[in-house]
């Protein structure tokens, strides 16, 4: 393993320092030591650069704490019987993205709806079981990508569903107050 000496310091008036280290390397690991202390403030401004034109992979460090203490510094606490509902009461108010994936679009790399939408229809389903509240549109009506095609409550929480392609709507399979199962089909997009 390889230690870096530094080659520049730089320290400001407001108590801030920049530490620039540089050396030729031979192996594949450089380690530099901090102060515990330290920590917090060297992961927010750590810049690792291989001038040689190799690719830095990865930073490892080791901390005093337990996988418990590190949890407990976080601002979202999972409960172990309820920690889905922890979580969205954690989340609650905060701005987020999450990303759903199909089983089979993780195992076959392509969705079943887009599959059924090159074939000239997309069969629009429930993402999961609850109860249709609305069915936004009529069959006959043309329909736009991302358009709200019909909602569905589950867990106490609307679920807007939309279209996954331009088309007509051939079907709405469904009505108000029906219950369905994930997977049960809700409206079918055909070509147009």
């Amino acid at each position: 393993m390889t230690n870096l000496p530094i080659t520049h310091l730089t320290l400001y008036k407001h108590g801030v320092g920049f530490f620039e280290r540089r050396a030729s390397l031979s192996g594949e690991e450089v380690e530099l030591s901090f102060r515990v202390e330290e920590m917090n403030d060297i992961l927010k401004s750590l810049t690792a650069i291989d001038w040689g034109g190799g690719q830095v992979l990865g930073l490892e460090y080791a901390t005093p704490q337990t996988r418990e203490e590190r949890l407990a510094g976080c601002s979202i606490r999972l409960g172990d019987g309820r920690s889905l509902r922890d979580l969205l009461v954690g989340l609650r108010g905060r701005r987020y993205q999450v990303k759903v994936e199909d089983e089979r679009e993780r195992r076959d790399g392509v969705t079943p709806a887009a599959q059924r939408a090159a074939a000239g229809s997309a069969d629009v389903v429930s993402p999961m079981p609850g109860t249709v509240v609305a069915v936004l549109v009529e069959e006959g009506q043309p329909v736009i990508t991302g358009q709200g095609l019909a909602i569905v409550e589950a867990m106490k929480m609307e679920n807007e569903i939309r279209a996954p392609v331009n088309g007509i709507v051939e079907r709405a399979a469904v009505v108000p107050g029906q219950g369905v199962a994930q997977h049960d089909v809700l409206v079918r997009v055909g070509p147009g």
